[in-house]
């Protein structure tokens, strides 16, 4: 030890003069916290008598000293003669008003024992750090800002980065969406005052939901700066909608908090996937999609495709004969067994298999069958049925009837040209599941086809459709 030292808390003895110590801005939220001021402690050494002199100069307005770490006795900050027998003293230092540059106020002491001439010095920076903006790298980055409740077209522009900006009111941050089971990236802006300080590395930590926790040593050199940063846990492995995460960041300069910030709440959307097919108007992700997509699967409680895809059809009832839905997402607005057709069903569970990223392969087929091979199911794409194998008037005649025209039959004794139904493949699995009938599954096509009761012959007589003859009886 020199005869007279000065030594700053947490800072080296070698680094006491450049970068120098280094300490907050401390306002109100500072002062909520309470958190305790570091110290500067007055040394003498061994056969030093008499008195040294404690010095602060240079931008001493910007900071006060204490004779306790809780700021509670005020202490002068003009020069002082301390008696060697008073050694080691400690005073306490709280910063007011942030530097107008680097190490711009310095503490100096001096032995006055002309027998062991000695000083030591420290220099200070008192700084302030803000967390600016927050962006999401691993954002799907697919949201559209369509926020009229009853709007499910494919409108509204994506949400503009940042995702999240000091200044905005809460729920003025955007929402993003985001794939379960994976790291979460973010591209944060902090901005440190004076520029140029160049302090050594803060220690970065947040506390938050799952998959929202970052540890990391962050350079600051001052100014603004872009810190790229990846979460040290995942997102938990389930669809969900959370609407209240936010991020509380600590971040520590030299063992001290320089800044603690919570930052949210953030709305995310947790997806199985990225979502499929963005450039299909059916498919653009949207905000009411998102949530509607969401508020379907998220019931379901579970991350297995099939699983969702039969629960998705499900859910929605019975089918509908008069139910078209053009545009399928508007299905729940209409009561349960009226929401749509078969058909619309079918496209609905689609937009919400592909808005969440469930994986596989969805094709939307429809099954029919005629009276050469009753017992053969067709599998066509939407437009086909029973129309496309007919005559110029639309209709598979009887060969012996001509005015007699074939109909796929229900059992509430409805006619109908096909049976639409999702094929879904995903793993070594696929699997049938036929729109008109709920939770109903199968490994093959017949099962689909076997929804219907008759392959029947109807004839229009004075503008109804009068029975004539069944043609085939389904098990």
């Amino acid at each position: 030890m020199l005869v007279v030292d000065l030594d700053f808390e947490g800072v080296a003895d070698d680094k006491e003069e450049n970068p120098g110590a280094f300490v907050r801005v401390c306002d109100e939220q500072c002062e909520q916290e309470g958190d305790l001021l570091p110290g500067l402690t007055l040394k003498g050494g061994a056969g030093l008598t008499g008195s040294v002199t404690f010095e602060v100069t240079g931008g001493k307005g910007g900071i006060q000293l204490y004779s306790d770490p809780q700021g509670l006795n005020v202490l002068p900050l003009y020069n002082q003669t301390i008696l060697i027998s008073e050694l080691p003293k400690t005073f306490y230092v709280k910063g007011y008003v942030v530097s107008p540059g680097p190490r711009d106020i310095e503490f100096h002491v001096t032995s006055n024992d002309p027998a062991m001439p000695c000083q030591d010095k420290v220099k200070l920076t008192v700084v302030q750090l803000k967390l600016k903006s927050l962006t999401f790298t691993t954002d799907h980055d697919l949201l559209r800002d369509n926020l009229n409740p009853d709007d499910y077209e494919p409108t509204g522009d994506v949400f503009p980065e940042p995702k999240w900006q000091a200044g905005r009111q809460p729920y003025e941050d955007f929402p993003i969406s985001h794939t379960m089971g994976q790291n979460v990236g973010i591209d944060a802006e902090f901005e440190l005052l004076p520029p140029g300080s160049n302090p050594p590395d803060f220690a970065l930590s947040t506390q938050g939901p799952q998959g929202f926790h970052f540890q990391q040593d962050v350079t600051l050199p001052g100014g603004e700066t872009v810190v790229s940063l990846t979460s040290i846990d995942q997102v938990e492995g389930r669809i969900q909608r959370i609407d209240e995460n936010s991020i509380e960041w600590t971040i520590r300069l030299n063992g001290r908090t320089a800044l603690r910030k919570v930052a949210g709440p953030y709305r995310i959307f947790v997806t199985i996937g990225t979502p499929r097919d963005n450039t299909d108007p059916r498919h653009v992700v949207t905000w009411n999609r998102m949530a509607r997509a969401m508020q379907q699967a998220e019931v379901v409680n579970s991350t297995d495709p099939h699983t969702l895809v039969l629960s998705i059809i499900g859910a929605q009832g019975e089918y509908y004969l008069d139910g078209f839905r053009p545009n399928a997402w508007v299905l729940p607005n209409y009561p349960v067994n009226f929401r749509g057709d078969c058909g619309s069903i079918i496209r609905y569970a689609k937009n919400v298999a592909y808005m969440i990223g469930i994986p596989g392969t969805y094709d939307h087929i429809h099954v029919y069958a005629t009276d050469i091979a009753p017992e053969t199911p067709i599998e066509g794409w939407p437009g086909d049925g029973l129309c496309t194998q007919a005559t110029s008037d639309g209709f598979i005649s009887h060969p012996s009837n001509p005015t007699w025209k074939l109909w796929l039959v229900d059992e509430s004794s409805s006619r109908n040209r096909y049976e639409a139904a999702a094929r879904f493949s995903y793993g070594e699995q696929l699997k049938y599941y036929p729109g008109g009938v709920p939770y109903a599954q199968s490994d093959n096509a017949i099962d689909v086809l076997h929804a219907f009761d008759f392959l029947s012959w109807y004839e229009i007589v004075t503008g109804s459709w009068l029975f004539r003859q069944i043609e085939h009886t389904y098990p």
